[in-house]
């Protein structure tokens, strides 16, 4: 258990000065504990994940999206929502009763207290499961983030800001806390993965050695070794993968192509199953599913292919073939200040752990040489190219597209 001071992103030995900040830490513990509320809702009630998709400005979306179908199968049935939701009722209600009753005689007794103490002999805490506080931080970095003026993804700050009634920057702390901590977690999910999949334990040692710290002191790990990984501990555990594709012929639309890959019995790989076949009461439409977002572009003086013949042209190569074209090709680390490790992640580790690691370096040699010719990467995006990868089912996204 956490205590829920840990989701204050200022430091809790901080000093409270005067009325005015104890009551805005209280407003803001009260904010984050509704938004709490709201994240479990989503979770554990209506199982919408897209609500749980967090901008960490770190390219690495699979992280949090294999991490959220970890934390389904682990927690999802098990968990008393009733409970939690009645305990964090109480919370608030303290926070508001606290709050009502600051006054400056108040205020004597408690000035150059530190966050923690303050919060603790005013009873505004309560203790906090480790998913709870893994949820929160997904759901801020989810809910807050949009699309800015060229497509990229940012924080809408002025929605932030009205929302916790916080300044622009108090909004900018939260979110780089929020973030470095979002990453930490990701980091940390990468290297379980490393103990748990057989296939990947000889890395354990140097898996670590590639993770790096961003200018922004987000933690950061290589794009197309985090997902080999990744891809081989959602084999394991029996996931399905949902691939989207957008079609274009040119710049003008065409249709959305669904496909599904499910494990073979075995897990030794993904097979494709026809999504017509599923009954509406299937299973694998509410199941949480790896869900890949990409498209496909025809030039204009190209006649595009059926569906089914890209379908089949698709299946030639395979799932797990197209998502690490996609990955090797992108650039590597995240962080532009990071140059020369952008095209070549395997720099930073040891030339003692080289060994360890060189199937895995010819296999991202190959998956880049493969990329540029299959139509894999930004420049030629013929037979796919990844704009997106999150957790949701596949019901979810049949829905959310028949609305559209």
């Amino acid at each position: 258990m956490i205590n829920s001071v840990y989701i204050l992103f200022q430091q809790d030995d901080a000093i409270i000065c005067n009325k005015r900040n104890a009551v805005t830490i209280l407003e803001l513990k009260l904010s984050l504990v509704n938004h709490l509320e709201m994240a479990i809702d989503f979770f554990h009630v209506k199982n919408n994940f897209s609500k749980l998709d967090p901008h960490v400005g770190d390219n690495l979306c699979q992280i949090r999206a294999c991490f959220l179908i970890n934390l389904c199968d682990k927690i999802l049935g098990k968990y008393d929502i009733k409970g939690r939701l009645s305990k964090l009722a109480s919370l608030k209600s303290r926070i508001i009763d606290v709050k009502s009753k600051i006054t400056d005689t108040l205020m004597h007794a408690i000035k150059k207290q530190t966050i923690k103490n303050f919060l603790l002999s005013c009873e505004c805490y309560e203790d906090l499961y480790e998913h709870e506080v893994s949820l929160l931080y997904f759901f801020v970095l989810s809910w807050y983030k949009k699309l800015n003026g060229i497509g990229d993804m940012c924080m809408d700050y002025a929605a932030l800001e009205n929302s916790f009634n916080i300044t622009h920057k108090t909004a900018k702390k939260l979110v780089h806390k929020y973030q470095i901590r979002a990453s930490e977690l990701s980091c940390d999910f990468i290297k379980y993965c490393v103990s748990v999949t057989s296939r990947f334990t000889h890395l354990s040692n140097t898996i670590g050695k590639m993770e790096l710290i961003d200018k922004d002191l987000r933690h950061i790990m290589p794009i197309f070794v985090v997902t080999d990984i990744l891809i081989e501990y959602i084999l394991q555990i029996r996931k399905s993968i949902v691939l989207t594709v957008e079609r274009r012929h040119g710049h003008k639309f065409l249709d959305n192509v669904f496909m599904l890959f499910i494990p073979n019995k075995d897990k030794s790989r993904f097979i494709y199953h026809e999504i017509e076949s599923l009954s509406a009461n299937d299973p694998m439409l509410y199941s949480q599913s790896l869900l890949v977002y990409g498209t496909v572009c025809y030039q204009e003086n190209v006649t595009p292919e059926s569906r089914i013949g890209y379908i089949k042209r698709f299946n030639s190569f395979g799932i797990v073939e197209s998502i690490l074209y996609n990955m090797a090709a992108h650039p590597q680390y995240s962080e532009y200040h990071l140059p020369s490790y952008r095209h070549d992640p395997f720099q930073v580790i040891d030339t003692n752990d080289l060994d360890s690691a060189a199937d895995l370096i010819n296999k991202f040699n190959k998956k880049l040489e493969n990329a540029y010719k299959c139509g894999c990467s930004i420049n030629n995006n013929s037979l796919f190219f990844i704009r997106h990868i999150m957790c949701d089912s596949l019901i979810n996204v049949i829905q959310q597209c028949k609305m559209e």
